[in-house]
């Protein structure tokens, strides 16, 4: 998407960029049938804890907000509600952020035995903000979009179904493009990937947006 177009539509709403962001993912969670559009729906917002020659292998936290209703009005309480949840996550720690710093070095075996009974997020809105030239160019001159999101390995249709999940969203912002990655985490309410991107069409519709889907 056009960066300047997804910036002005965001600030007309009275939101920014990451709360216009916030609001397509909920609406794409809804469209979906699994919330009802027009209710509150809890988001997870991950937030990079990494700080400058930080050697750690994953330096994340999750924000948790619930994202109010009313946002095709009014972005601005969604706005407030996010940024509540940045101050309430950096006032309190959790057990379960502190070993995943450390997860990659312990045993496939005992991580297994923590994260059993963990589900997975019934929405998520991973907003990554603006990528150095670096990443965006892979080194080269010009600088692109570029396609960042998480991926589960190894995990069946229908053990990622028993985990409760919904939808996860990844946005990156480039000198011109803003690039927002969606999967599905719920295989029975959005099966496939032509599903997820008719979803995702409507709701930019709704925002009267557009954007070129790479992978159909």
């Amino acid at each position: 998407m056009d960066v300047d177009n997804f910036d002005r539509v965001a600030v007309r709403a009275g939101g920014t960029p990451n709360s216009l962001f916030v609001a397509l993912v909920v609406g794409v969670l809804a469209a979906s049938g699994r919330v009802v559009d027009g209710e509150d729906v809890p988001v997870e917002l991950p937030v990079s804890l990494r700080g400058t020659d930080d050697l750690r292998a994953n330096a994340t936290a999750a924000a948790s907000a619930v994202t109010p209703a009313g946002r095709y009005d009014d972005l601005s309480e969604l706005r407030r509600a996010c940024r509540e949840a940045y101050v309430r996550r950096e006032r309190t720690t959790s057990p379960m952020a502190a070993t995943v710093v450390v997860a990659q070095a312990l045993p496939d075996r005992l991580i297994a035995r923590i994260a059993d009974g963990v589900g997975a997020p019934l929405c998520l809105a991973s907003g990554l903000g603006a990528l150095p030239d670096t990443v965006a160019s892979l080194g080269g001159a010009a600088a692109g979009p570029v396609m960042m999101r998480a991926a589960t390995v190894g995990a069946s249709a229908a053990r990622i179904a028993g985990l409760g999940g919904g939808v996860s969203g990844w946005c990156t912002r480039g000198p011109a493009v803003v690039t927002i990655c969606l999967g599905s985490l719920d295989p029975v309410a959005v099966p496939d990937r032509s599903r997820l991107a008719e979803l995702f069409g409507d709701e930019l519709a709704k925002w009267d947006l557009s954007a070129s889907v790479w992978l159909e």
